[in-house]
């Protein structure tokens, strides 16, 4: 049974199982390696400022006052875009209508007729009722709460105001009113267009109170097609970032080479002083770094020690599931027994009985590399119930260091192995069942205790 160890699998169910068993101390360990990070990351980043401060102290001293001033005046200038830069590149990520492809815009229409209204007293020289009218309907969907509505209806909308943008709403001939969904899908669309068309029979109360009239929908209309407001709008966006970008990179290209490393340091620290007054450098302890590093020890010292179990579990040689016997030793498995309760063995003997019937042996000896009083009581309580099934069953220790259990083996013409999980060492029953092979003894199978 040399070859035993090839034959081991290990369980990652019963791993992690094992791992599992230790919650209580890993919950233990996140709260220490939360605290002990939290430590490293406030510490580290005070002696980091420190650092800085004493940096910045050599950069000033190689400067004139003047030449400090105007290295701050262009960091200010600098960090003013930069925040500028960020509002627009953080929009082009998050608005929706950036996300829509130009070449495939889904679209969206509803046409509505305006009539009933009276023209008796319009100037002709100024807009015309139909125009007023539909002036007072944009007016109130571009409201907050059509937004939110709309914002509430499509998942991909994350605020009213990138809302706002998908919709828009236009005159068309001489009194049809014209509303405008686009989106990233056709079902977006939809719901925009449904829950703006719901909206404007809610606004049309309203705007009939100040200028009767009736408005009647004509048609819903969609489609797939080219949009080129979006991709002027989107080209509009990349020639801003683009010009705040060059901007930024020629703020500082009239400092001197030392003016610009003083430059460097300040655009890098957000906590810049732009005053003339020297060594008055701020630290920047930043949470979200502490945080950082909280949550990074919490999780890599619970991490480390799910390792050390893990690696613990795979290095110890021991039983660890019954289906090791099965795939290592390719004994069958007769039974499990827990130790520390009283079973019903009742099942497990008439197993036993059918087993050294089938391997037509009638004297059997239980062994075992486990030796404790829960496995004797075991074996003493499975061979009163098979001493009445007229089988003779000798009890038997472990077979390599008692040699009163190796008599009692070669006695009897069969053994059952007890092994018992987290204790049984797998050498030493490869090397009882070695033994067993060169006396002749049959197994008829093993019980796994628990």
């Amino acid at each position: 049974m040399g070859d035993y160890r090839d034959n081991i699998e290990i369980d990652l169910k019963d791993l992690l199982k094992k791992i599992i068993s230790n919650w209580r101390l890993i919950i233990c360990l996140v709260l220490i390696g939360a605290i002990l990070g939290g430590c490293y990351g406030y510490f580290s980043k005070f002696s980091v400022s420190e650092e800085e401060k004493a940096g910045m102290a050599e950069l000033e001293e190689t400067l004139t006052d003047k030449e400090i001033m105007e290295a701050r005046s262009a960091a200010s200038v600098y960090l003013d875009y930069k925040k500028i830069y960020d509002e627009v590149k953080a929009y082009q990520n998050n608005s929706v209508l950036m996300s829509i492809d130009t070449n495939l815009t889904p679209t969206a229409r509803k046409l509505y007729l305006i009539s009933d209204y009276d023209e008796e007293n319009i100037y002709i020289s100024g807009p015309s009722v139909a125009d007023n009218i539909i002036a007072l309907y944009q007016s109130m969907l571009y409201e907050d709460d059509v937004a939110h509505a709309i914002s509430s209806s499509v998942d991909s909308v994350i605020n009213k105001e990138f809302a706002k943008e998908l919709y828009s709403m236009e005159k068309a001939g001489m009194s049809m009113l014209v509303l405008k969904a686009n989106a990233s899908t056709e079902q977006d669309a939809k719901k925009i267009i449904e829950t703006l068309a719901g909206k404007l029979m809610e606004k049309s109360d309203s705007v009939k109170a100040y200028i009767p009239h009736n408005i009647v929908e004509v048609s819903t209309t969609y489609e797939t097609a080219y949009n080129d407001n979006i991709r002027a709008r989107k080209q509009e966006l990349i020639n801003r970032l683009d010009s705040l970008n060059k901007t930024m990179i020629a703020v500082p290209s009239a400092l001197s080479p030392s003016q610009k490393k003083y430059y460097d340091e300040l655009v890098g620290n957000d906590a810049v002083d732009y005053g003339i007054v020297r060594d008055e450098m701020n630290k920047d302890i930043s949470l979200q770094g502490i945080v950082k590093y909280m949550i990074l020890g919490g999780i890599g010292l619970a991490f480390i020690y799910a390792m050390v179990i893990a690696l613990k579990y795979i290095m110890t040689p021991v039983l660890k599931t019954e289906d090791d016997i099965r795939t290592a030793f390719g004994l069958p498995v007769i039974g499990c027994i827990k130790t520390g309760k009283n079973e019903d063995m009742s099942l497990l003997s008439y197993s036993i009985e059918a087993r050294s019937k089938k391997e037509e042996s009638d004297k059997i000896c239980f062994i075992g590399a486990y030796e404790g009083t829960d496995a004797e009581t075991k074996k003493l309580q499975l061979s009163q119930l098979l001493e009445d099934k007229e089988l003779s069953v000798t009890l038997g220790g472990n077979v390599l260091v008692d040699a009163g259990t190796v008599e009692k083996v070669t006695d009897s013409n069969a053994v059952v192995l007890f092994e018992k999980i987290g204790s049984s060492l797998y050498d030493d029953i490869a090397k009882e069942i070695e033994l067993c092979k060169n006396y002749g003894i049959k197994i008829l199978g093993t019980v796994v205790m628990v």
